[in-house]
């Protein structure tokens, strides 16, 4: 009996570990998140196929049309006996010239050149984005906590306040005042509350992820860590010319130079070659024979002109392009590293120098309060500076760690993870 007992009891704790087991929370890494989106995204997705498209597309231009394959019968007349005096079949085959064959290939291949480096800009992107995103969503769980610690001080605060109104030593303005402060900080609650929310669901829609798989008990892993060397702005404007959208720029630039070479080959006749069987009726003969022609381009004034001038504006935006671009980087380089510079001065501040004064007094002015050796201003004066400074704390730490993910597209190196 005592064995059976046992084996019940440890039947029944497997049990409840297994339905603990399946009632933890799902967790959602950083990592997991930014591997998801490669996976999901929509945008990124959508590039990709684009890709796969540009990757085959070299195969319809290799100026080779369909052969074309003929039948012809000449000298047809009425004579039942001989209807017609010669038939021919014929197979011909029209080229390009091969120089303009092999700029237009020059061309897509610097075309694909572009687009490979605008997907691996966008996977950047991506990986920014996710990783900003979740940093908002941790930021927003910071101050929940932070609201729920203003909550319950409001709380001390008015059940002080009250009381001192009972034993006579308050006043009912100070009660209605801290009653006051109690039902904006719970609303400040509710508020926070729908921001979180809100901050997953854009987190959620971003990576791609199903509707059914949007769930509500999934945690985020409070796990952002950062290397502790300093980043130089030198660093970062150094890689300018190695960033990916300034490549692509570049190689469609390159393209249009192909483009400009491809339409002035326009010039250059197009080939055609031509076998054939002939056949002379009475004689028993089966004449072969090849065929081979050019086409002259006389209205060249007109249709190559036409092309090179589209090929050379086409160029023209290119180059613009390209210099939109390189300033483009080059100023958000500049603005994440002073950002990111400045941000962490200020947490480094509160770190040193104002987190622990600002709890320091706090305490200090609870506990004269109590004793009645303050007013009701002065506490909540001091319950202000101690809220503020840990909300700018959260902001400056935020801030710090999002401008190290603007930055980590530009040192090509992972600064958060």
């Amino acid at each position: 009996m005592k064995k059976y007992i046992i084996i019940l009891v440890a039947l029944g704790a497997a049990g409840i570990m297994s339905v603990a087991a399946q009632e933890v929370a799902p967790v959602l890494s950083l990592k997991e998140a930014v591997e998801t989106a490669m996976r999901l995204n929509p945008e990124l997705q959508r590039m990709e196929a684009q890709m796969e498209g540009k990757n085959v597309e070299w195969k319809t231009a290799l100026g080779l049309p369909n052969p074309e394959l003929s039948f012809t019968r000449e000298g047809i007349s009425n004579n039942p006996a001989q209807p017609y005096t010669e038939q021919k079949i014929s197979l011909q085959q029209q080229v390009d010239f091969p120089l303009t064959t092999f700029y237009r290939l020059k061309r897509i291949y610097s075309e694909k050149e572009a687009m490979a480096r605008e997907v691996e800009a966008l996977k950047k992107q991506v990986t920014v984005e996710v990783k900003t995103r979740y940093t908002e969503v941790i930021y927003l769980e910071y101050i929940r906590k932070l609201r729920a610690d203003t909550y319950q001080l409001s709380k001390e605060l008015a059940d002080a306040v009250k009381l001192r109104v009972e034993s006579g030593v308050g006043t009912y303005i100070d009660q209605l005042s801290s009653e006051i402060r109690l039902v904006q900080s719970e609303n400040e609650q509710y508020e926070t509350e729908r921001l979180y929310h809100e901050a997953r669901y854009k987190l959620f829609n971003y990576i791609g992820l199903k509707p059914d798989q949007q769930r509500y008990d999934i945690r985020f892993a409070d796990t952002l860590r950062t290397h502790n060397e300093l980043i130089e702005q030198e660093v970062a404007l150094y890689t300018l010319e190695s960033q990916p959208m300034y490549l692509s720029a570049s190689a469609l630039l390159k393209s249009a130079d192909f483009g400009i070479k491809e339409a002035k080959s326009g010039y250059l006749p197009n080939l055609r070659l031509a076998y054939f069987q002939q056949d002379f009726l009475g004689d028993g003969f089966i004449f072969r024979g090849i065929e081979g022609g050019i086409s002259i381009p006389v209205w060249g004034m007109f249709n190559t002109n036409g092309e090179i001038r589209k090929a050379q504006s086409l160029k023209k935006q290119y180059d613009w392009d390209l210099k939109a671009v390189e300033l483009g980087i080059k100023e958000k380089i500049e603005l994440a590293w002073h950002s990111y510079d400045n941000s962490q001065v200020t947490m480094e501040l509160y770190k040193t120098q104002l987190k622990e004064k600002s709890e320091m007094l706090l305490n200090l002015t609870r506990e004269a309060y109590r004793l009645g050796q303050i007013d009701l201003l002065k506490l909540i004066e001091a319950q202000q500076l101690y809220l503020s400074g840990q909300e700018r704390f959260f902001i400056a730490l935020r801030d710090y760690y999002l401008r190290l993910i603007e930055l980590e597209q530009f040192v090509n190196q992972e600064l958060v993870y």
